[in-house]
Order: structure tokens, then sequence, then C-alpha cells
């Protein structure tokens, strides 16, 4: 499925990027 406003590495960044969110914030969530 090709979106006309990401390329394939944009794509692939900015999953790569929410995924990092979610773990920082499960991590920061556990010290709490």
């Amino acid at each position: 499925m090709r979106n006309s406003l990401f390329g394939d590495k944009d794509f692939t960044l900015w999953v790569l990027l929410r995924q990092a969110k979610d773990t920082v914030f499960k991590a920061t969530e556990k010290e709490l």
C-alpha cells in the first residue's frame, strides 16, 4: 500500500518512532 505523502523509508521511520514512543511511555509508567 503506497501513500503519496510517505515514501517507504519515511513510513518505516514513522512506525519506528511510534514504537519507540510507546516503549518509552511504558518504561516511564513502570518507574512512576
